[in-house]
């Protein structure tokens, strides 16, 4: 895996932020069907980014806003981080290409 650059996404942190700070009024609200996974799987993924980005005055704006967010403690379905992994740390899948590709095959009567 190539590693990623120190700097990135600096130009739409913040606005990424603020949606993230809407989904979660939302959630609470009740306002809109927000899934929790989606919003366990945004928090997550915006930790890993602040713990391995390098800090300009924009991204550390934008950390500051996500760490004085109120941050729901949702229920996960598993207690395992939810941001992106590298592939071979998952488990592997029971179904295999054949048994989908079966799936999918027309009835014949």
């Amino acid at each position: 895996m190539r590693p990623g650059r120190d700097i990135f996404a600096r130009n739409y942190i913040q606005e990424t932020i603020k949606s993230y700070e809407l989904a979660l009024q939302q959630y609470s609200d009740n306002k809109l069907n927000v899934d929790s996974d989606e919003i366990n799987w945004t928090h997550d993924v915006l930790v890993r980014y602040f713990s391995t980005v390098k800090f300009t005055d924009k991204i550390r704006k934008a950390k500051n806003e996500f760490e004085a967010l109120t941050h729901l403690t949702l229920k996960k379905k598993a207690d395992v981080e939810m941001a992106p992994y590298k592939i071979g740390e998952s488990d592997k899948s029971p179904v295999a290409y054949d048994d989908l590709l079966k799936l999918n095959q027309p009835i014949t009567l």
